[in-house]
């Protein structure tokens, strides 16, 4: 027998038996226990997934507006308009961010996880914070 190494020394009594007995339903309830763990994380992720997808879907249809906009700019003003594009455009910094994530602690099925939400912040909110 391969598994012969791996099997308890039963001996045939009652209270044997029922040890065995809690043994097994010990087990399956932790089996249980970590099936509803696995399924509950892979509904989030699927989730998260989810809004990834649909995240890139926007940003696809916004480069093309973009991209659109950019060539109908060109063809009314010429080759010139990148640079009057570039200096009319604000550039961002680290210390004039619209969103951050601040990590929050959360569980999930008795699972510690790290929840990520956006938090749109107004530079006048908080100056000294998204730096």
């Amino acid at each position: 027998m391969s598994g012969a190494g791996n099997r308890y020394v039963v001996v045939p009594t009652v209270t044997v038996l029922a040890v065995i007995k809690n043994r097994l339903g010990g087990a399956k309830k932790g089996h249980q226990l970590l099936k509803k763990k696995a399924d509950a994380l892979n509904m989030r992720f699927r989730q998260i997934l989810r809004r990834i997808l649909e995240t890139k879907e926007k940003m696809g249809v916004s480069l093309r507006e973009s991209n659109f906009a950019l060539t109908e700019a060109k063809y009314t003003a010429g080759d010139s308009v990148k640079h009057t594009i570039v200096d009319s455009v604000k550039v961002r910094t680290e210390s004039s961010q619209s969103l951050r994530t601040p990590p929050a602690p959360s569980e999930l099925s008795g699972t510690p996880t790290t929840a990520l939400p956006f938090v749109s912040v107004e530079e006048s909110e908080c100056p000294n914070a998204c730096l």
